[in-house]
């Protein structure tokens, strides 16, 4: 696979197939397959909800899922329709990071690659899929049995292996493209939120900016240590917003655990003030 864009390319293919088939204009086509994508997202992230939620019944359910569908629709209002892919993506990682345990590893494998294909619409997304996958993969690793770790550690150290080759190539053209060697590295934080810290944004505004980075990182690592149920979530986001510092759309990899979380806590606000509306 010599292109960087090829699975790009395939991923939107049957589109502009269908479109050719049936002489449909493939941007119409696009904004009929964009709600379903987003039911399928939000449909992932509603499973996480209701399992940390602990939400018993179908009325709980259908309110959880209707808040999460109306903030990925509201969302795409504002962002690249090809993003939309990647919400999926996050979506179906954060439904593998949470029912690890529930799944038969075939499923795990299968929603795996499907999360991988959907990644693939920017090399960016890509990339936090498959270093979010990893992390994920660690956390429940240290939880089974030996054998079994050995053989599932192998089998993902020699996909990885394999796939290097297209990872390289798709990160060092992004490097190319704004100049190569540490100077393209450091000028593709332009094309992120790290353009504050690489454009003339004055001395003031880099140190608030380098602050709340920092602020946030500790944030993130202490919840990670108090609260082990968050930890999942708290992995995924820093993934997310440290390629956010590289890409804005890379960045909306964040969205499902964001939303799920928002979820949440307007669930249990809910649970403790209205428990009447749940009821």
């Amino acid at each position: 696979m010599n292109n960087p864009h090829a699975l790009r390319f395939y991923l939107v293919l049957p589109v502009f197939e269908i479109s050719k088939l049936i002489n449909v204009d493939y941007n119409y086509l696009f904004t009929i397959l964009a709600p379903v994508l987003i039911y399928i997202a939000a449909s992932c992230i509603n499973k996480v909800v209701y399992y940390i939620a602990a939400l018993t019944t179908k009325k709980q359910r259908l309110m959880s899922f209707s808040l999460i569908f109306s903030i990925l629709c509201l969302v795409s209002f504002f962002m690249n329709g090809r993003i939309i892919f990647a919400i999926l993506a996050a979506s179906i990682l954060l439904y593998i990071s949470f029912f690890w345990k529930n799944l038969a590893l075939s499923s795990i494998v299968f929603l795996f690659f499907l999360g991988l294909f959907f990644s693939s619409v920017s090399s960016g997304t890509l990339i936090v899929y498959l270093i979010s996958f990893a992390l994920t993969l660690f956390y429940y690793l240290l939880r089974i049995d030996v054998k079994m770790r050995v053989i599932i550690l192998l089998s993902f150290v020699l996909f990885y292996v394999c796939i290097y080759p297209l990872l390289s190539m798709m990160f060092f053209k992004n490097v190319d493209f704004y100049g190569g060697g540490l100077t393209g590295f450091i000028q593709m934080l332009d094309h992120g939120f790290g353009a504050i810290l690489v454009n003339d944004y004055g001395v003031v505004v880099k140190i608030y900016f380098s602050l709340i980075v920092l602020m946030s990182c500790f944030f993130i690592i202490a919840i990670f240590i108090i609260y082990k149920w968050l930890r999942l979530f708290m992995m995924l986001i820093f993934v997310a917003l440290t390629g956010g510092l590289f890409g804005y759309s890379t960045m909306m990899m964040v969205i499902p655990s964001i939303t799920a979380l928002m979820c949440f806590c307007f669930i249990c606000s809910l649970k403790l003030f209205h428990k009447s509306i749940l009821m």
